[in-house]
């Protein structure tokens, strides 16, 4: 028996400090630019078919009405579909890059 919808929640750490960035490797996922146009609708990053029956996206974590905290959190979600007796191997790479001299805080997964 095939299992549909499974829902998988997992997340990406977040850096407080403007110093430092994590990017997402994989899932090729983009986040929302609300700084394209502040004062029009949000943009909202599009799921990813990560392979035949697993789409990936940004989870909402809920604190804005606009979308504009759409990824922000670092959560996302995987959505799968599992043939009956098969294996599914889910890979989240991201980087965390920082200047040489810098003190790292506050970087929470």
């Amino acid at each position: 028996m095939d299992v549909q919808e499974i829902t998988i929640m997992d997340h990406i750490p977040v850096s407080d400090d403007i110093q430092v960035s994590v990017v997402l490797k994989s899932p090729r996922l983009a986040l929302p630019n609300a700084e394209d146009d502040p004062g029009g609708p949000s943009t909202i990053a599009p799921s990813v078919e990560v392979q035949t029956g697993v789409v990936a996206s940004w989870q909402d974590s809920g604190e804005s009405d606009d979308g504009h905290s759409l990824g922000k959190d670092g959560k996302l979600k995987w959505v799968c579909s599992i043939p009956a007796k098969s294996k599914l191997n889910l890979l989240l790479q991201w980087e965390v890059s920082a200047p040489a001299q810098a003190v790292v805080v506050n970087l929470h997964a």
